[in-house]
């Protein structure tokens, strides 16, 4: 949705993420899966370092996989466990709706590094590069809309087989668009994911739902399923994530308040009547007639009491 963590926050997310027949090839007209299915387990944890900015890092634990014996085709069948690609990344926040902006809008670069377990079908032989750009809002008061546009860069393979049908994979254009409850500790959420690899003229979409529960502030715990739809490789049959998120704030709060009820002129308390023994105690505490009280004073951003 084009948001960006606050300065110092941090977030931990641990999930894990279930597949069905996420990559299959065909023999002679019908469908014969590389991996039949697919379970991993992801660690990811991002840190805003400052209110525009925010890194990320993300490495995925493939904690089970089933797939074909094909070894009479060629080719060697997945290992049952193993380490993905990691990916590490940056996010940049052009407009923040929590600096009056009518929109979250950022831009983000990742980068997938060619590391991993081998036979995982889960790493690329070379560096891959996801770039994207994403914006969301509000939609009335209760519903969030979002949406973006991306592209992931990677070197062209060919998986070629004597008797099985040979699958190009490269570059791929990446779409999305999402709409989410808000204002509850309990949220509905549904997305749209699609993907055109335009080299080889191919697409698939995903279509997701679920939902997001925040037992208290920091916390929230996350389910979404949904089915896949088309050719592409890395589109399951469909799919289910669950997982949990941690933030915390490791250093002072700086946002901005957004408390219009704040006053936003200096203005300065009723001058009282000069009290000679008073004033002789205290000095300078009791202002002469036309001058502002050095007690207290209203600015836009702070109540300061002296």
């Amino acid at each position: 949705g084009g948001t960006v963590l606050r300065a110092t926050e941090l977030r931990v997310l641990i999930l894990g993420h279930y597949q069905h027949e996420p990559m299959t090839l065909n023999a002679k007209g019908e469908t014969m899966p590389i991996l039949t299915s697919r379970t991993t387990g992801v660690l990811a944890v991002a840190l805003g370092l400052s209110s525009r900015l925010q890194l990320d890092a993300r490495i995925p634990v493939l904690t089970q996989r089933e797939g074909d014996d094909l070894a009479s085709q060629g080719l060697l069948g997945p290992t049952r466990h193993g380490v993905g690609s990691p990916r590490v990344g940056a996010r940049v926040g052009l407009l923040r709706t929590e600096e009056d902006d009518a929109v979250d809008l950022a831009s983000e670069v990742s980068v997938y590094l060619p590391f991993g377990t081998q036979g995982a079908f889960a790493r690329g032989a070379d560096t891959s590069i996801l770039a994207r750009v994403m914006v969301g809002g509000m939609l009335g008061s209760i519903l969030a809309p979002s949406f973006e546009l991306g592209v992931l860069l990677r070197r062209g393979v060919t998986i070629e087989v004597p008797t099985l049908e040979a699958r190009e994979l490269g570059s791929e254009l990446r779409l999305g668009a999402g709409l989410m409850t808000t204002g509850a500790p309990l949220r509905a959420e549904v997305a749209l994911n699609a993907a055109l690899s335009w080299k080889q003229a191919r697409g698939a979409v995903e279509v997701l739902g679920g939902a997001r529960y925040a037992p208290r502030e920091g916390v929230e715990l996350f389910a979404l399923g949904g089915l896949g739809f088309g050719s592409e490789p890395g589109i399951p049959l469909f799919r289910l994530v669950a997982g949990v998120a941690f933030n915390s704030l490791l250093g002072e709060d700086t946002r901005p308040d957004s408390d219009t009820s704040i006053v936003h002129e200096s203005v300065p308390l009723p001058t009282p009547a000069p009290n000679r023994r008073v004033s002789d105690m205290q000095g300078s505490m009791i202002p002469n007639p036309g001058e502002a009280s050095p007690i207290a004073n209203v600015s836009r951003d702070k109540f300061v009491l002296d």
